[in-house]
Order: structure tokens, then C-alpha cells, then sequence
């Protein structure tokens, strides 16, 4: 599969005051709610921004199949009378439209099914707190993974928070896409052999069997909201953190 790096791609956001776009920070206003895309590709089927909740907001119109997840990754926010704050995951179902605001940053992402089916099965409003699952650390504590939303909670995207120093050699995930949300980085995504810098608030997203490969500058920090379609490569993390403590 020939390489995708997206760092503009856009979320449908209706009625939004002033929605950013991805790969720009997030204070930076689209002049249209339309969804747009930096490169030419297979579509994903996950798409995710950054939302300055302070001076833009969303009101985020949904099908009733779609599945929306609110990550804040500074300060707090409210969707649908359910206070989020750093760290917290939400994640809404079978809602025609989410108005969210606060005082702090989100990243806002939302799953499409195609065909449009919509899973009564699953909970409407799921909330996983940032404090309740202990982090997996591993790389002598340099790298750290929350995994908030497993299949159990999420069986079509998983939804978690990935930060440290180190970097990640080369490697893929079959079958599944990956979208990875930059809330913090400095240094540099390969994807199929290309080399992109990645810095805050950008988004990367890599398509299913793409080698991939992440290298920070020394010293700077990675702080990200991760996504898996459909969810599998985050277990990957337990077994890292297993032979760490050996």
C-alpha cells in the first residue's frame, strides 16, 4: 500500500464556531465545517481534530450510526451536561448533535460505519475516567500507555493515551488503521520510508499494514491520544509492560 500521511485532514463539525482544522494549532479557525483532506487516499474511517474549547467550541452533528469520542487533554469540558477534564474519555452514540465547550483542549473524533448501521446494543454514553486504569510503562519508565477504552467498552475503535521520551522502530499493524493525535511532540513520523516532521496539536493518521516509524528529538516529550480501527495493536502494550517488570 503506497503511503498516507494525513496533517490536514478535517472532521465534520455542523454548526461549529470556528472549527480547526488538523495540522494547524487549534486557536487557527476553518473557514468551512466540510470535511477536507491534505493527501489523496483511502478514506479512514475515523477522522479527529484538535478543539480550542475556550475560544471555539463545537456543536457536532452526527448520523446516528456515527460514534463520537471527546478526549480532553488540557483543562475541562462539558458535552451533554457530562463534565470532562484532562485526562477523562467520553464516548456518544445513536445523538443527532453534541454541543462542547469548556476551558481547555479536546481532541474530538468521530467513527462512520459505511453502510450507516446504528448498534443498540452498545451503551449510548460511555465516560472513562483518566484516574481509574493505572498506566503500562515500559523502556525504564520512559514510555507510558493508558488504555482507556479497550473492545470491551469500544469493540470498533479502541481509544487511548500514549506519552513518553521514546522513540518506536519500524513496524505495522495489519488489518487495522491507526490515528494518532500529537496533543505534545517534536520529531519526526516515517511512513513508508517518507519522513514528515510532527509537532502539537497535528495528527497523523496510517492505513492498515503501512510501515511506520516514530523518532522524537532527544529529549522532547510525546504526549497523544491514540485510536485503533478496529481495535487489536494496543494489546501490544500490555506485553511491553509485562517484560519490563521481568
Amino acid at each position: 500500500m503506497k503511503i498516507v500521511y494525513y496533517l490536514a485532514a478535517g472532521i465534520a463539525l455542523g454548526a461549529c464556531r470556528n472549527p480547526p482544522s488538523i495540522g494547524a494549532p487549534s486557536s487557527a479557525p476553518s473557514s468551512t465545517a466540510a470535511p477536507s483532506q491534505a493527501a489523496v487516499g483511502p478514506q479512514t474511517p475515523l477522522t479527529a481534530t484538535f478543539v480550542d474549547l475556550k475560544s471555539d467550541g463545537a456543536d457536532i452533528v452526527l448520523r446516528a450510526c456515527d460514534e463520537l469520542f471527546i478526549a480532553v487533554v488540557k483543562g475541562h469540558g462539558s458535552a451533554l451536561s457530562i463534565e470532562l477534564t484532562e485526562g477523562d474519555l467520553g464516548i456518544f452514540r445513536r445523538k443527532s448533535m453534541v454541543a462542547l465547550s469548556g476551558d481547555g483542549i479536546a481532541v474530538v473524533a468521530v467513527l462512520t460505519s459505511n453502510p450507516c448501521v446504528v448498534d443498540a446494543k452498545l451503551a449510548e454514553t460511555s465516560v472513562i475516567r483518566g484516574g481509574v486504569k493505572p498506566p503500562l510503562s515500559w523502556a525504564k519508565d520512559q514510555m507510558q500507555a493508558h488504555l482507556d477504552a479497550e473492545a470491551d467498552v469500544s469493540p470498533n475503535a479502541y481509544a487511548g493515551r500514549l506519552a513518553g521520551y521514546e522513540g518506536a522502530a519500524e513496524h505495522t499493524h495489519p488489518g487495522s488503521w491507526e490515528i494518532l493525535c500529537a496533543a505534545d511532540a517534536n520529531g519526526t513520523f516515517v511512513i513508508d520510508n517518507v519522513t514528515k516532521t510532527l509537532h502539537a496539536r497535528q495528527v497523523v493518521i496510517v492505513p492498515p499494514g503501512t510501515k511506520h516509524a516514530w523518532q522524537p528529538v532527544a529529549g522532547s516529550y510525546l504526549q497523544a491520544v491514540q485510536f485503533y480501527v478496529p481495535p487489536g495493536p494496543e494489546q501490544r502494550f500490555k506485553t511491553f509492560a509485562a517484560e519490563a517488570s521481568k
